[in-house]
C-alpha cells in the first residue's frame, strides 16, 4: 500500500514538473519573439521620491544659472509696473467721469 502511494506521488510530481517545464518553455518562446530592444532593457523600478526631488531641484538650479530667474524677475517687474499704470488710469478716468457728472 505504501509503495502505491509513493508511485502515485512520484507520478504526480512528474506531471507537475512536466507542466512547469512546458510553461517555462512557453515563456522563453515569448521572450525570444520580443524585439531585441525590448529584450535588452532592464526592468527597473521607478526612482524613489527623493531622487525625483533631487533631479527637480537640480533642474531649477540649472535654470537659475542660465539667467531664466533674472528674466522672470524682470518680467514680474514689468507686469507690476503695467498693473500700477492700469490702476492709475482707471482711477483717473473714474475721477474725470465723476467730475463731469458733478458739473452737469
Amino acid at each position: 500500500m505504501l509503495r502505491k502511494k509513493t508511485t502515485l506521488q512520484q507520478r504526480e510530481l512528474e506531471l507537475q514538473k512536466a507542466e512547469i517545464d512546458r510553461r517555462i518553455a512557453q515563456l522563453k518562446n515569448i521572450v525570444n519573439k520580443l524585439p531585441a530592444r525590448v529584450r535588452n532593457t532592464s526592468n527597473t523600478m521607478e526612482a524613489p521620491e527623493d531622487i525625483i526631488d533631487r533631479r527637480q531641484t537640480q533642474r531649477i538650479h540649472v535654470a537659475a544659472r542660465k539667467g531664466s530667474l533674472q528674466n522672470t524677475r524682470r518680467e514680474l517687474g514689468e507686469n507690476v509696473f503695467l498693473l500700477i499704470l492700469l490702476i492709475l488710469s482707471i482711477t483717473a478716468s473714474s475721477w474725470w467721469i465723476f467730475t463731469l457728472l458733478r458739473a452737469s
